[in-house]
């Protein structure tokens, strides 16, 4: 079950701010590729986002690029096809290898052959550790789901109660699955409603309050939808230059 959703992002006597967290798978197969990047990072700046979890990146150096300049968020960090991008600066990060059983068909998964299941990093605001990951888990093997699920499971289960974690991306599976349950026993909640959805935004923290959760789709330009999660968080928000 969801949280309840606040009346407002007031909390009395204390500066507040919304934290807007984004979660979008960008596959964009076709020969405007870059056309299509360029589209999905400008939209991503229109909408003054704080942390932008990305999925299905190519890899390069330059797409990764691409996206840290034109979203305007000026720190971000990236392996394999899960980034993340922030406007607070991001550290320690990790991005670990698990063992993953190819699938036979189709042949191109053998090809492209993903070990990493995600990468996650840290930062700090008004005396708040956060801890925030982006997330891309096979669609095929079963088996690569629940190494992914029991990894990340095990991982948050090392963060201190104390420090806030946000996690999201594209899981390929549905809130009720045994691997996706098992990451979420760990205290973690949905900040959306629950639907027939594959992509998510969880989180857990002392002193996080939903304010909402949005859903936008960018047709043409990728065949995921972005998921908009808002936080109200105290502290004032740091500018981008």
């Amino acid at each position: 079950m969801s949280p309840p959703i606040p009346d407002s992002s007031a909390i009395p006597g204390r500066l507040t701010y919304t934290l807007r967290v984004a979660s979008l798978n960008v596959w964009n197969p076709g020969p405007d590729k870059t056309q299509r990047n360029q589209g999905l990072a400008t939209a991503l700046r229109e909408r003054n986002l704080d942390v932008v979890l990305l999925q299905e990146m190519d890899g390069t150096a330059g797409q990764f690029e691409l996206f840290r300049q034109v979203s305007g968020l000026p720190y971000g960090v990236r392996s394999g096809d899960v980034a993340i991008l922030s406007r607070f600066e991001l550290k320690d990060f990790e991005a670990p290898d698990l063992p993953r059983k190819p699938s036979l068909t189709p042949i191109r998964q053998l090809l492209n052959r993903r070990d990493v299941y995600f990468c996650l990093a840290a930062f700090e605001h008004h005396g708040t550790r956060f801890h925030v990951s982006s997330h891309h888990w096979d669609n095929r093997q079963l088996v690569n789901r629940k190494t992914a699920a029991a990894a990340t499971a095990a991982r948050m289960s090392h963060v201190p109660a104390s420090t806030v974690i946000l996690c999201g991306g594209d899981f390929n599976t549905h809130q009720d699955t045994a691997e996706l349950q098992r990451v979420m026993a760990e205290g973690l909640l949905n900040s959306g409603a629950p639907g027939d959805f594959i992509d998510f935004i969880l989180y857990r923290g002392p002193g996080v309050q939903v304010l909402k959760q949005t859903l936008e789709r960018f047709p043409g330009l990728t065949d995921h939808p972005m998921l908009l999660s808002e936080f109200i968080l105290v502290g004032s928000r740091p500018a981008v230059a």
